[in-house]
Formats: structure tokens, sequence, C-alpha cells
């Protein structure tokens, strides 16, 4: 009888053994099931960020300000007053909450600031250079030291310019 009572608690015990490798198992699937779901997520997240992003570039580039400033770069005869940046720092700081922060943080002097407005509306090189009265050259390394200040790693101006360009 004490035999039969120990096989009795030794099944008990493989079948408790068991029950536990199968929860065990369970888990892990659910848990790879969770990860999956949140990439996913994040994925969507993503996606509806860059749409909103759009959306609101397209709205920025409908204000008057912004409009003044590209017509500026291309006639090329006058520079933007420090009315017209504030109004325009305004505008991109309504649309783009984030940016707002990122100047912010980043402690950027003026020009930097103003490179970083010019680059958000969507301004070319050519247009940017005439705007901020400057150069290819140093509006270029301008670009690329920021880049490296704002992320820590090496990068160029056209890093530099996709980055400001998904702020949202």
């Amino acid at each position: 009888i004490k035999i039969q009572k120990q096989n009795q608690k030794l099944k008990y015990y493989h079948n408790m053994l068991d029950q536990d490798k199968l929860n065990g198992e369970l888990i892990c699937q659910q848990a790879q099931a969770i990860k999956g779901m949140s990439e996913h997520l994040a994925e969507y997240k993503q996606h509806q960020n860059k749409i909103a992003c759009i959306k609101n570039y397209e709205l920025l580039l409908l204000t008057p300000i912004v409009r003044r400033f590209m017509e500026l770069s291309k006639k090329q005869k006058e520079y933007p007053t420090k009315e017209e940046w504030a109004e325009l720092a305004t505008e991109v700081n309504k649309l783009f909450p984030s940016f707002i922060k990122f100047n912010d943080n980043a402690s950027f002097s003026l020009v930097e600031q103003q490179i970083c407005l010019l680059v958000k509306i969507g301004l070319d090189l050519p247009s940017i250079i005439f705007l901020m009265n400057s150069n290819n050259k140093n509006i270029t390394a301008k670009r690329s030291r920021m880049y490296k200040k704002l992320t820590g790693e090496n990068g160029g101006a056209k890093d530099f310019d996709e980055y400001i360009r998904n702020l949202l």
C-alpha cells in the first residue's frame, strides 16, 4: 500500500511537471504573439505619423508666410525680416509641436534655427544659401554639424534634412 501511494504521488508530480511544461510553452507562444503585435503596432504608429506629417506639411505650404519665403527665395532680391522669421517659426511650431521642443533641447544658435526652419518648409540648398546670405560650403557644414549635435552620429547634410523633415 505504501508503494502504491508513493507511485500515485510520483504519477501526480509527473502530471504536474507535464502541465508546467505545457504552461511554459504556452507562455512562450503568447510572448511571441505579443511581441509580433507590438511590432505591428509600432509600424502602424510610424505609418500614422508619416501621414500626419504629410498632412501638416501640406497645410504649412498653404500658409502666407511660407509662400512669402518661397517668393523671396525665387526672386532673390530681398531677405526675410525678423518679424517674418518669427512668424515662420510660429507657423511651423503650430503644425509640428515637437519642432519647438526640438529647438529648445538642441540649443541651436539663431542661424541654426533658421536653417532648420528653411529645411522644414522644404526649401532647396540654393534657396537656403540665398535666404541665409551664406555659401554652399558653410550651410552644408552647419547642417552636418547639427545632425551630429542632434543624433550623436556622423552624417551628412542630407541626413540632417531628412531628420528635420520627419519631425512632427
